[in-house]
């Protein structure tokens, strides 16, 4: 792994990262935490996070990641459902929300373990230890009994629970979902079998390892592969360190593709005439290079175009690639949102193989595999293990032994989510095509019926409408009513610079969303989508709300869902004004 350290980049090597897991664990033993018992960790992505949560599982303890947006609410929650005996925690800043914590949430918790103790000398809580002296204790038992880490290891089985992912909880507090050793140990072997990566390739660790798709990904796949993770300082220094490691593996959701995309086209559109007529040219090279419909079985792309393409990436695009940081990216998949089909396309014209993935915490990971040799508008064949299936709403089912062990404490909601025949009810709409590809629709829930009893899938108008380099988020309205309406979210820097450059006079971010010329540049966007869409999907209204979601809102999820519910709810007076004859 490699973390940043005063600005500079520093190595651990696989033997002091095993070292350290094994000293933490010998800690975790000598308080006796064992089996029956979990661990959470509440901080930003860092090596200890990791360290911490192999150590938990090498004591058979069920570990578990509280999002560091997470109010201290959300925090005593899932420290007292998980029944945690143990917290990893960043800093003060994590630690503050310990004591706006109901104590009675943490009764059982018996340590606290603080990675960074900045600012926090004096404290006085018997069940805080410092990281250092949390890994010495472990590093002098160690010493004592060298054999400790394979006798934990031997009491170990496969069919133990590794880790509790908790949901995003869009509807109702987060559900814990029972993850077990042989569920990931699936995952890697299909992982494994599927790329050919190894010790030469590079990723950049930046979602929040609480997620199923960064915990695999940073976490399990290194352990088959040998690849290289590289901690972000930020996601503001995200682009600035993808420059600096040139990764070659890169996941990340729909929304950082579009952020990427919308800074770029705009920088083209302000440099010289000269550079935008070859960027456009060696755009259409790499695409007659690369059909936006994805390589064929069998099929051939001519010699000179060929050989076009290859000009076209490593001398007029090189640049811009660099600039993205993505020159050496191999694979770049794009999961837990839908993606357009056109941000696909632009991808591709760029000479980045953009893949889409499916996949779900409860299928412990991803569902799909990359489809090398087939259209890249889909999100893939089925992984090499288990089955898939559309069932009745065309709802896509899996089993196999990637499959969950079901939701702690919970069997009434594990009993609806997997049948008695071990089917996972995933409640995503999907189809698949006669090469096997899967092609998503959207969650059933979200499905809408307008009063003339149209079926709408949201996700598909609002992705469309989201690749405005103008929009960041988007909320479809419609159910029960007699038309299409929107809730538009805009990307402050890329309008407010579009104002600023056509003489555009505002205040702050509300002021900027209140002005008719963003409405009208927004509505003229509005026109293009609707082009596309058939009479019945048609968005015939629309209001730009002034609010910025991110992960602390409670109208969004800490994997950046929306929650439609409260945010029909906040702005129900607007929606209805769209709806006022």
């Amino acid at each position: 792994m490699r973390h940043k350290d005063l600005g500079i980049w520093k190595t651990i090597t696989w033997d002091a990262y095993y070292r350290q897991v094994c000293q933490a664990a010998a800690a975790c033993h000598a308080l006796g935490i064992g089996p029956g018992t979990a661990s959470s960790v509440l901080s930003e992505n860092r090596p200890e996070w990791l360290i911490a949560d192999f150590a938990a599982m090498m004591c058979g303890v069920m570990s578990s990641g509280i999002y560091p947006t997470s109010s201290a609410a959300q925090v005593g929650y899932q420290v007292s459902h998980s029944g945690s005996a143990i917290l990893f925690v960043e800093g003060g800043e994590q630690y503050e929300k310990l004591q706006a914590t109901d104590p009675a949430q943490l009764a059982g918790l018996r340590r606290i373990v603080i990675f960074d103790m900045d600012g926090l000398d004096r404290l006085e809580d018997p069940r805080v230890l410092p990281w250092e002296d949390f890994l010495a204790q472990g590093a002098e038992l160690l010493a004592r009994d060298p054999g400790l880490p394979d006798r934990l290891l031997d009491g170990l089985s496969a069919d133990h629970i590794a880790i509790l992912i908790y949901t995003s909880g869009t509807t109702g507090d987060p559900k814990g979902a029972m993850i077990s050793h042989a569920n990931m140990l699936a995952q890697v072997q299909a992982w494994h079998e599927s790329y050919d990566t190894g010790p030469r390739d590079r990723s950049v660790c930046f979602l929040p390892l609480c997620h199923v798709a960064e915990r695999s990904f940073s976490a399990f796949s290194p352990l088959a592969d040998g690849m290289i993770i590289h901690f972000v300082e930020s996601m503001s220094a995200l682009m600035e360190n993808m420059r600096e490691v040139k990764p070659t593996l890169i996941f990340a959701p729909p929304r950082i593709f579009e952020k990427v995309n919308a800074t770029l086209e705009l920088a083209v559109s302000e440099a010289r005439p000269s550079s935008r007529r070859v960027y456009e040219l060696a755009r259409r090279w790499m695409q007659a290079a690369t059909p936006p419909a994805g390589r064929v079985a069998g099929a051939r792309v001519p010699p000179l175009a060929r050989i076009k393409g290859a000009i076209a990436r490593h001398l007029l695009l090189r640049n811009v690639l660099r600039l993205m940081g993505m020159g050496q990216v191999r694979y770049a998949m794009s999961g837990a949102a839908p993606v357009s089909p056109d941000l696909i396309d632009w991808y591709r014209g760029l000479g980045v193989n953009l893949f889409e993935l499916y996949g779900m915490t409860e299928t412990s990971g991803s569902q799909t595999c990359l489809n090398l040799d087939g259209p890249h508008r889909a999100a893939g064949p089925c992984v090499r293990l288990g089955e898939m299936r559309i069932g009745q709403a065309e709802e896509i089912q899996v089993r196999g032994p990637h499959v969950f062990c079901g939701y702690l404490n919970d069997p009434e909601n594990t009993a609806r989510t997997i049948d008695p025949q071990g089917w996972l009810l995933t409640g995503d709409q999907g189809e698949i095509d006669a090469d096997g590809n899967l092609k998503i629709i959207g969650r059933i829930k979200d499905v809408m019926i307008t009063s003339g009893g149209k079926n709408l899938t949201p996700s598909k108008i609002e992705t469309m409408i989201k690749t405005s380099p103008y929009v960041t988020d988007a909320m479809l309205i419609g159910d029960g009513r007699a038309y299409v309406t929107a809730l538009v979210m805009i990307d402050y820097e890329m309008t407010a610079r579009h104002a600023r450059d056509t003489g555009l006079s505002f205040t702050n971010y509300a002021d900027l969303c209140r002005n008719d010329k963003v409405a009208e540049l927004i509505g003229t966007w509005m026109e293009e989508v609707n082009t596309r869409l058939n009479q019945v999907e048609k968005v015939k209204k629309f209001r730009v709300i002034d609010v910025e979601l991110d992960a602390e809102d409670e109208e969004l999820t800490p994997t950046m869902k929306l929650r439609r519910a409260k945010i029909e709810q906040r702005y129900g007076d607007v929606i209805e004004a769209m709806y006022a004859r």
